[in-house]
């Protein structure tokens, strides 16, 4: 299936064109870029029981994948933040993600959570996987470890870190 197809094909399916679209800063898309980056803070899964245990940078990106542990590396959760111009692209970034999944995923509103502008829940209960936007930020949260988590609290923690640095550098 050619790219451009399996992408309408994935917009059709998850409802893109009713996707929330929050308002944007007015900055050219050049701008907006050289505003301080979202990072995550370093002890987001602290309360979870989770350590920081590594970042990975994506190249030519504002990008990365932080890992967090507990148990002994048992317990392992993965946060993919990607930082994109607008809100337009963090939603063509959800597109990308979701089209990596094997199952069609119900909105996080279907499962009763209250998770970014547009989000998306893996099956499992509780959810291992949590796809999302909020402004112009798409993340991906999932438990990768041996023994699955529920990903819910540590997603609805960085929502919050997320919309607070958009608050904060204006968008």
């Amino acid at each position: 299936m050619e790219r451009d197809e399996m992408r309408r094909g994935v917009k059709e399916t998850y409802g893109f064109a009713d996707w929330a679209r929050p308002e944007e800063d007015a900055a050219p898309a050049q701008a907006l870029m050289r505003r301080r980056p979202f990072l995550t803070a370093p002890d987001l899964g602290a309360s979870l029981g989770l350590r920081f245990a590594r970042r990975t940078g994506h190249a030519g990106a504002r990008a990365y994948t932080d890992v967090y542990a507990a148990a002994g590396e048992e317990v392992q959760l993965s946060a993919l933040v990607d930082e994109r111009a607008t809100v337009e692209d963090a939603h063509e970034g959800l597109v990308d993600l979701l089209a990596t999944t094997m199952a069609v995923l119900p909105s996080c509103a279907e499962r009763g959570l209250e998770i970014g502008d547009v989000c998306f829940c893996g099956v499992d209960d509780p959810p291992g996987l949590i796809l999302f936007t909020r402004g112009r930020i798409v993340a991906r949260v999932a438990s990768v470890g041996a023994r699955p988590v529920d990903v819910t609290p540590f997603a609805q923690r960085l929502d919050e870190q997320i919309a607070g640095h958009l608050r904060a550098v204006g968008g």
